[in-house]
C-alpha cells in the first residue's frame, strides 16, 4: 500500500514479482466491471422512464410532451419523427434498418420546425446535426453514429447522383448500419497514392427534409412523409 509505481517498490527493496502477482490475483476482470457499471445505468434508467414504461398509452405522453413544447399543428409529422428517431435503438438483424424519414413539402410548410420539436425530447447524444455544407462532410466529420439520429436539415446537402461513391457510402450507412468509404490519398513523404478508409459504425436513423421525392436509390430507403 502507498506505493506508487514499479519504480518506487525498487527503491523500497521489494520483491516487486510477488507485488505484481498479488496485484493481479487482487485485480478484478474489466467486464465484470462494466458489467456492473451497465447493470447500475440501466437500473437508473429504468426508473427515469418508469411513467413511459408503466403507461398503457405511451404515445399519449409523446403527444403531451409535443404539445408542451409548444406545437400546435398537426401531430402526426412531430409523432412518426419520434418514433423514426426511436428506432435508433432498436436492435437490427440482418436487413433489417431503422425509420429513415424525409419530410417533403413547400419551402416555409414548417418541416424543420417539427424536427426541431422532436429533438428537445432526445438525449443531446441521441442526435447529430449538419444544417449546410459539402455533400462529404457526413464522411470526414468524426462525430460518432452509433444509435443517433443524423439529422441534415436539407435534403441538398447530402451526397447526390445514383453512381456516386458518397452517396452510395450513405446509403450503406442507412442499410447495413456502418459506412464505410476507400479514398485514394497522396502520401506526403513518399509521394505514392495511398488508401484512407473511412468507416463508421451505426445504425443510423436519417431524417431530412426535402420540397420534393429524392434520387431513386436513397428514397427507396426513407419514409417520404
Amino acid at each position: 500500500e502507498g506505493i506508487k509505481d514499479i519504480s518506487e517498490a525498487h527503491l523500497q527493496d521489494l520483491d516487486v514479482v510477488k507485488l505484481i502477482e498479488d496485484l493481479r490475483a487482487k485485480a478484478r476482470p474489466a467486464a465484470e466491471i462494466l458489467r456492473e457499471r451497465e447493470a447500475v445505468n440501466l437500473t437508473d434508467l429504468r426508473r427515469r422512464a418508469a411513467d413511459v414504461l408503466n403507461s398503457k398509452k405511451p404515445l399519449a405522453l409523446v403527444v403531451r410532451a409535443i404539445r408542451g413544447q409548444g406545437y400546435g399543428g398537426n401531430i402526426r409529422p412531430p409523432l412518426l419523427i419520434y418514433l423514426a428517431a426511436t428506432s435508433r435503438l432498436l436492435a437490427m438483424r440482418p436487413g433489417a434498418m431503422p425509420v429513415h424519414v424525409a419530410l417533403i413539402g413547400q419551402p416555409g410548410a414548417g418541416k424543420n420546425y417539427a424536427i426541431s420539436i422532436v429533438l428537445l425530447s432526445l438525449p443531446e447524444e441521441g442526435y447529430h446535426i449538419i444544417d449546410a455544407g459539402s455533400p462529404r462532410v457526413l464522411i470526414y466529420d468524426d462525430v460518432a453514429l452509433r444509435h443517433r439520429v443524423l439529422v441534415f436539415g436539407e435534403a441538398d446537402s447530402l451526397p447526390a447522383g445514383e453512381d456516386n461513391p458518397a452517396a452510395s457510402a450513405v446509403r450503406n450507412l442507412l442499410q447495413d448500419h456502418h459506412l464505410h468509404y476507400d479514398v485514394t490519398v497522396r502520401d506526403p513523404e513518399t509521394g505514392n497514392f495511398t488508401v484512407h478508409k473511412v468507416r463508421k459504425e451505426g445504425p443510423t436513423v436519417l431524417i431530412t427534409t426535402a420540397t420534393r421525392r429524392l434520387g431513386a436509390q436513397l428514397d427507396s430507403r426513407l419514409f417520404s412523409l
